[in-house]
């Protein structure tokens, strides 16, 4: 990979995306029911899973992974990390928690989830610490 290559993206995809939507959709739905049985109760109930909702929608949106061709970066929960290539050590699968990058100065950092499968971003970023080209994610895969 060519130091002028662009950067590798991946971003939530359309299952993950609606999964992020599926416990506030189930606790408006819920709160509908109690609206009915108990007016105060059910709109509190009602506001809070809107705003729930909400939150994991933009979250889901604004969470991604970069390979650029000098540094890693992600951005979990509004935090963004970057991690320059020269220090990455390894990147591995761990079992139930996905894919996870190793430093120099020893720190274990956990990739997010978006819904591509952690072996297919843990393979796509040792790819490109190997200087070979990963496969592109597509928008909807």
């Amino acid at each position: 990979m060519t130091e002028s290559a662009a950067p590798i993206y991946f971003r939530a995809t359309i299952p993950c995306l609606l999964s992020a939507m599926v416990l506030p959709l189930l606790l408006g739905a819920l709160s509908i029911v109690v609206l009915l049985l108990n007016g105060p109760l059910g709109w509190a109930i009602f506001s809070a899973a809107s705003v729930l909702s909400l939150f994991a929608l933009v979250e889901t949106l604004t969470e991604h992974v970069v390979l650029a061709p000098d540094r890693l970066q992600f951005c979990r929960f509004f935090n963004t990390t970057v991690i320059p290539k020269a220090e990455i050590v390894k990147v591995v699968l761990t079992p139930g928690g996905g894919a996870t990058v190793g430093t120099s100065s020893g720190r274990w950092l956990m990739i997010p989830d978006l819904g591509h499968g952690a072996h297919i971003v843990t393979d796509a970023i040792n790819a490109w610490l190997e200087g070979a080209e990963p496969a592109r994610s597509t928008p909807d895969s």
